[in-house]
């Protein structure tokens, strides 16, 4: 029961399957061929993640998803996995028929071949038959999986891979799987189909249509191709490539673009399509040119013309490049879409745009175009659009037609009578087109544009219609061939006959520029019978209707101007103002008169009648009545208006002027009229034509009345002279004199502090002018202040008003009522009171208050001057215990008042300030003396002072803190200033306080800091031994034994010096020992602070120490180094030196090594012979922790010395510049 086995090939992704794909049937030993419905497993292999498929019922498209980049199909069926991507083509399976030869063998046992991505699923191998079968799978498999790499690459081989299309009608590839290459199986399909060459538009094109099979290959007839059209394209000859390919050619021709044609593969029963692909023919578009050429005729010579065009760059469609231009032609034909020509003239360059055309017949129509050809066979396209000409006769007219008669037949119409010369002198075979007839009038010098008539129009006669009458006319005759023009004829006349004058039109009858009258104007009679016209003309006028009284003229009377000049426009003066005229205009001549239509117009309205003078009554000082009389309808000369008063102020010159609308009103009151005034008054009527001439002039004079108020009083102050005011005013409106003005005033607020309302009003005087000053008044008051005037017969007017503030004045009295106010220790203050209400108080605006205090214990200091707002002002930051004065004035707007009479205060007492100058001198080790002055600010009485001291630091003890408590004196009289301080400890930095007291208690404390001498009697320090154990080549280790008294020691020195080698004593006492910089010879090696000091100091170890180098020694050299105890302050120091050690510096030698012990091999001692074994154990021993304590010790000094200054040597020109007197 052999397996089957499938391979897929997907093109939709370029992509093939796993190899070995295997498809297992679930009814086993039954093989499943194409187009069952049987169910059949696919698997892949190991090499993709086990991708699986179902194989069901036929169907026409593969669907598909990818679980990697594997393919699965193609073939019928239903493919599915993990990742939900589908794909669709239809795709046959393929049988693989050598793989059907290796499962027939008989490998039915489970093998793993996944080199090669084979999965074989069968039940377990029949006994005896396997062998063969696993040496073929296995040799097979092999062969296979060696061929892999070469069938990707063969993948990519346009015979193997091929397009087709999909179900979206793309294209899809097809990838031939790489068994193929091993002849082992093949599908049936169209490899390609292509486009041989690209020809011209309507030129052959091969199409070559590929297809592959299974041996045998595809037939002859198995190969087919169809137009878009479905028209079916026989083969011209066909192809076999390979024992599984042909080729198959088809010729087509495509004349358009976007032509499309399928090569469809049969099956071999020729009924069913395997497979189909889709081609676009492509080809050049053939040139042609848009517009049509320009054809220009030679008429020198009748049987050439010259043909122009523009460049196909230019104007032309299609595909280039263009060869050459070709001129075609033919006979003339109105066949639409014709584009066969007769006629063709070549060109050979494709830059000529124009062409000579000869040969031609003369009198013959032409058609012309242009054809543009391009490379290859085929490349001329169609012709332009064509340009039609007629060529012109052999020759020219040689002579003129003959012109017969020219009679009148009607009032604007003259009969031509002519006949042509004879044929032999036309110059063309033909008979001439057209008569050109030239007319114009006997009275013009030039003929105007001919009119012309066919020849065909029966021959000899032509009326010549719409001419004018009582007109001359000349006619002259020529005639046309398409080679010119003939000569003309001699000339010919005519006339119209004479008939009466036709209408005169009237265009223009308007009112007169200039007085009650019309203007007509007409224009000449105008039509065929114009010429008739003798310009004699008849003007008629008649009045109708009066339009201001609204009446019609019953019997109207007509009226005749005549015009005998020939002028066509006239004035008719003298007519009626605002009346209704018919005028019309008559032309005559000898045979008779036009009529005459009428035209109506209005005159214009004149000025109306000049009224009768107005009467004057009821005159008053403001008002009177004018009266007059109605006008006549007939003085009205056009549509009433108004009638119009003028009335002129004579004083003023001011004029009122007024309408009255209605016709019947005769009378008005004229109100508001200037008092003692005299008036003209004048009446005149409105009409719509304007105002017509005033009456005669009236005048009337208005009675007298009170003045007005007096406006504009203004008031203003006098700066100079407060107790004045300067009053200006305008003059009323009145129109009656003033005789005078009464000024009068009254006080409404005195000196601002003071009111009065008792309305009295005082009279300062009487005043002819617009000013005034009135005198006498308080300074700084407000008062009201008023203007009448007075008129004779009349008398005093109501007055004007103003209130005005009197000009302010510096005041001349003091503030009074100054008292003294709370008394504190730095604060005083104080309170005034206003000054009355009197001219020398309150006679400005008060601002404020002026406070003076001044310090009479201390007259040099400055005064302190407060501007205060108010009558109550505090001064602080006093002094205490201090006597001031105070004095107070006002502040006005006019200046300030004098200084008050002085009032004085003492501040209280306060603690006083730091006693001042506080100094220490005469220090020696156990006594100071502390000095000073009284306190800058004692702030009241000092009763005492009080002194106090303490030990603030002592250098000499590390282990020191400053007490708390202080010792001294408490009370010290008032007038002690020093204090002298005993038992004091030398070289100790001591505190002084200081403060002073008063009655109210003990002030600022001032403090003072100074060190006590240093100790002189300080023992010598024992001379410092060398320690051979621990020196060096350039070291020199010494001990540093204690003092038996250091208790004002503050630090210790190591001194060294260079002395001979003779190891003698040398006396360094008073030399100077600065640092090693300063003199290498002799110098401070060490500087070690008290509670820093060990029992030994290696001299030379390069270290810094207290700010002085160590410098190595020189091997072989001799020193003198002493030791030294320093008691020093900030300001001295005390140096007590031990005698000298002199010591050369050498190598020293290493120590011979120590014996241990026994050796451990010797056998134990005898008894009785323990003794000196057990002693030198011991003293071994005690060697041993000596010489560890020793390291031991060492060690910590070297560690502790670390600590202190950095273990390296210093650069010299860091070290403390320091100096120690020996």
């Amino acid at each position: 029961m052999g397996e089957v086995m499938w391979h897929f090939v997907s093109c939709n992704v370029g992509w093939r399957t796993n190899m070995g794909i295997s498809l297992a049937p679930s009814n086993v030993g039954t093989r499943q061929r194409r187009g069952t419905t049987d169910r059949a497993v696919v698997s892949g292999g190991p090499s993709r993640g086990g991708v699986k498929a179902e194989t069901r019922q036929p169907a026409s498209e593969l669907q598909f998803s990818q679980a990697s980049r594997d393919v699965i199909g193609p073939g019928h069926g239903t493919v599915s996995s993990s990742v939900q991507e589908t794909y669709q083509m239809g795709v046959d399976l393929v049988c693989v028929s050598c793989l059907w030869t290796l499962t027939y063998i008989g490998v039915r046992q489970r093998t793993k071949r996944e080199a090669i991505g084979l999965d074989i699923t069968d039940p377990p191998l029949m006994a005896g038959g396997n062998k063969m079968g696993i040496i073929a799978a296995a040799g097979f498999a092999f062969l296979i999986y060696s061929k892999k790499k070469r069938s990707i690459m063969l993948q990519k081989n346009p015979r193997v891979a091929m397009n087709r299309p999909n179900s979206t009608g793309s294209s899809d590839k097809l990838c031939s799987p790489w068994f193929c290459e091993l002849r082992s199986c093949v599908e049936r399909a169209i490899t390609s189909l292509s486009q041989a060459t690209k020809p011209n538009a309507g030129q052959p094109v091969p199409l070559l249509c590929e297809a592959m099979d299974m041996p045998p290959i595809p037939g002859p007839n198995a190969l087919t191709l169809t137009g878009s059209d479905g028209v079916e394209v026989t083969a011209s000859e066909t192809t076999v490539l390979a024992s599984n390919r042909r080729v198959t050619t088809f010729i087509v021709t495509v004349v358009d673009l976007g032509k499309e044609f399928t090569c469809s593969l049969l099956d071999s029963d020729g009924t069913t399509v395997l497979d189909r692909q889709t081609i676009t023919v492509n080809v050049y578009v053939l040139p042609f040119l848009q517009s049509p050429p320009t054809i220009v005729l030679d008429y020198l010579v009748s049987t050439e013309l010259t043909i122009t065009w523009l460049q196909w760059e230019t104007d032309g469609l299609g595909d280039g490049p263009v060869l050459r231009y070709e001129v075609v032609y033919r006979n003339k034909t109105n066949v639409e879409g014709d584009t066969s020509y007769d006629y063709k003239l070549g060109l050979d360059s494709n830059q000529t745009t124009t062409a000579r055309v000869t040969g031609l017949r003369t009198e013959q129509e032409y058609d012309f175009a242009v054809v543009v050809v391009r490379e290859g066979e085929g490349g001329a396209g169609k012709p332009s659009n064509k340009t039609t000409i007629t060529t012109i006769c052999a020759g020219m007219p040689t002579s003129a037609p003959i012109v017969v008669s020219l009679t009148a037949i009607g009032p604007t119409e003259l009969q031509l009578v002519w006949r042509l010369p004879p044929p032999s002198t036309w110059g063309c075979r033909n008979t001439p087109s057209s008569i050109l007839i030239n007319l114009k009038e006997s009275s013009e010098d030039y003929f105007g544009f001919p009119v012309a008539i066919e020849t065909a129009d029966p021959p000899g006669i032509f009326n010549i219609t719409n001419l004018l009458s009582c007109t001359t006319y000349d006619v002259q005759l020529y005639y046309i061939t398409s080679a010119g023009f003939s000569p003309p004829s001699e000339v010919i006349n005519g006339s119209t006959p004479r008939t009466a004058p036709p209408r005169a039109r009237l265009f223009r009858l308007d009112n007169a520029q200039d007085g009650v009258g019309l203007f007509a104007q007409w224009s000449p009679p105008e039509g065929p019978a114009k010429r008739c016209d003798t310009g004699m003309y008849h003007v008629h006028y008649t009045l109708l209707r009066l339009e201001a009284c609204d009446t019609d003229i019953v019997s109207p009377t007509t009226y005749v101007k005549v015009i005998g000049d020939g002028s066509t426009s006239t004035t008719l003066d003298d007519l009626v103002p605002y009346a209704t005229y018919n005028v019309s205009v008559v032309s005559t001549n000898e045979v008779g008169m036009s009529d005459d239509p009428p035209r109506t117009r209005t005159t214009v309205a004149a000025f109306a009648a000049v009224l009768p003078p107005v009467q004057v009554t009821d005159v008053t000082a403001r008002s009177f009545i004018i009266r007059w009389e109605r006008i006549p309808c007939e003085d009205l000369h056009g549509d009433f208006t108004a009638y119009r008063y003028f009335v002129t102020n004579n004083k003023t010159g001011d004029l009122t002027l007024s309408y009255i609308n209605d016709i019947d009103v005769t009378t008005a009151r004229l109100m508001y009229r200037t008092p003692c005034s005299p008036y003209d008054i004048q009446m005149t009527l409105y009409n719509d034509q304007g105002e017509g001439d005033r009456s005669e002039n009236v005048r009337v004079t208005t009675d007298a009345e009170v003045p007005p108020s007096v406006p504009n009083v203004v008031a203003s102050s006098v700066d100079e002279n407060p107790s004045e005011l300067g009053l200006t005013w305008d003059e009323p409106q009145s129109g009656c004199p003033i005789e005078y003005y009464k000024v009068s005033y009254e006080l409404v607020n005195k000196f601002m502090c003071e009111t009065h309302d008792e309305g009295v009003h005082i009279v300062a005087g009487n005043a002819t002018h617009l000013s005034y000053t009135i005198m006498d008044l308080f300074p700084f008051s407000t008062y009201f202040v008023y203007v009448e005037g007075f008129t004779e017969g009349a008398g005093f007017g109501m007055p004007g008003r103003t209130v005005q503030d009197t000009a302010e004045k510096a005041p001349t009295a003091a503030p009074d009522r100054l008292e003294v106010g709370q008394i504190f220790r730095r604060e005083l203050s104080f309170s005034c009171g206003y000054p009355p209400c009197t001219a020398g108080g309150r006679s400005s605006r008060i601002l404020g208050f002026t406070y003076n205090l001044t310090d009479l214990l201390n007259p040099g200091n400055p005064s302190t001057v407060i501007e205060g707002e108010n009558s109550r002002q505090v001064f602080d930051g006093l002094v205490p215990n201090t006597r001031y004065s105070l004095q107070v004035k006002l502040r006005t707007n006019a200046g300030d008042g004098p200084y008050s009479e002085p009032i004085e205060a003492t501040t209280l007492e306060d603690r006083p300030g730091p006693p001042s100058n506080v100094t220490i001198s005469e220090i020696g080790e156990t006594t100071m003396t502390v000095t000073w002055e009284v306190p800058i600010e004692p702030n009241g009485i000092i009763t005492a002072y009080e002194v106090y001291y303490r030990a603030i630091e002592k250098p000499y003890n590390p282990f020191f803190t400053s007490p708390s408590s202080w010792a001294g004196s408490p009370l010290l009289g008032p007038s002690v200033l020093s204090n002298i301080f005993t038992q004091l400890e030398p070289g100790t930095k001591y505190q002084v306080l200081l403060t002073a007291r008063t009655a109210v208690g003990t002030g600022e404390d001032a403090s003072v800091e100074a060190f006590t001498k240093p100790k002189t009697d300080i023992p010598k320090p024992a001379p410092p031994t060398v320690d051979a154990s621990t020196s060096t080549a350039t070291t020199v280790a010494i001990s540093l034994p204690n003092d038996e008294d250091d208790t004002y020691v503050t630090s210790y020195l190591i001194a060294v010096k260079k002395t001979s080698n003779k190891r003698a004593a040398v006396d360094i006492d008073g030399e100077v020992f600065g640092t090693y910089n300063e003199n290498p010879n002799a110098y401070i090696a060490a500087e070690i602070v008290k509670g820093e000091k060990t029992n030994s100091f290696v001299v030379g170890d390069g270290v810094m120490y207290g700010g002085y180098l160590n410098a190595p020694l020189v091997t072989g050299t001799t020193y003198s180094i002493r030791t030294g105890s320093a008691s020093k302050t900030d300001t001295a120091s005390i140096v007590s030196w031990s005698e000298p050690l002199v010591a050369e510096v050498r190598r020293y030698g290493p120590k011979p090594p120590a014996t241990i012990g026994p050796d451990i091999t010797d056998p134990p001692p005898m008894a009785g012979d323990n003794k000196v074994g057990i002693i030198a154990a011991v003293v071994i021993v005690v060697i041993l922790l000596v010489a560890v304590s020793g390291f031991a010790f060492l060690f910590f000094l070297k560690k502790k010395r670390d600590a202190q200054e950095p273990a390296s040597t210093v650069d010299q020109t860091q070290m403390k510049e320091r100096e120690v007197e020996i």
